[in-house]
């Protein structure tokens, strides 16, 4: 990996997010100028909890990129990685 891009959450809510399909577009069109790859998409969750929201099973179902969701809880990093079209995790935790 070599860098993360920003996408704009559109959803206007802390709790939650959305992404455009314009963005999708937008973040796939500024990898290939750079002969780069999207290896994955990756957001946040509060407070440990890793599991997938009904919003984001909808979502993940339809991505063309894995997921990785990340949460911070004191001084662990906690992670799962979630395949493209599908639900089946991974999941890591990591001493900060």
């Amino acid at each position: 990996m070599t860098e993360a891009v920003r996408l704009l959450n559109s959803s206007g809510a802390p709790d939650t997010f959305r992404i455009e399909a314009f963005e999708l577009v937008r973040v796939a069109r500024y990898a290939a100028r750079r002969d780069q790859q999207v290896l994955a998409l990756y957001h946040s969750h509060p407070g440990n909890d890793l599991r997938l929201s009904d919003q984001d099973r909808k979502a993940l179902s339809q991505s063309r990129w894995p997921w990785l969701i990340v949460s911070l809880d004191a001084n662990q990093l906690n992670y799962c990685g979630y395949a493209a079209g599908s639900c089946e995790q991974l999941c890591v935790t990591d001493t900060l």
